[in-house]
């Protein structure tokens, strides 16, 4: 899934279908934006617990992401090895914003 954060609104609901499929959704953009983002997506997820995540790379660049808690109870480990699987695949996408990683599950 891509979204275009320069349109306006952007679609909050295609963003909640991706994490209710996807569970992790990587999104390029700035801090105060994807905060904004978390608390426009957060209502509407009702009785999930969505995660804004972040993550620096080797090159000290971060990488926002929302993680659904409740999709699927799961160790640290594992979670931790997934992210790394969406976050390779969005990097070699040519980070497109977002990228859906359902796949890399």
């Amino acid at each position: 899934m891509k979204i275009d954060f320069h349109a306006d609104p952007v679609d909050v609901d295609a963003i909640c279908r991706d994490l209710e499929n996807g569970e992790i959704t990587v999104i390029q953009t700035t801090r105060p934006n994807f905060r904004d983002l978390h608390e426009a997506v957060s209502p509407l997820m009702r009785g999930s617990a969505i995660l804004p995540l972040a993550v620096r790379d080797a090159d000290g660049n971060w990488h926002w992401y929302f993680l659904n808690g409740d999709s699927q109870p799961a160790p640290l480990a594992e979670v931790d090895a997934r992210v790394a699987r969406a976050i390779a695949l969005w990097q070699a996408a040519g980070q497109p914003t977002p990228y859906h990683v359902a796949a890399a599950r």
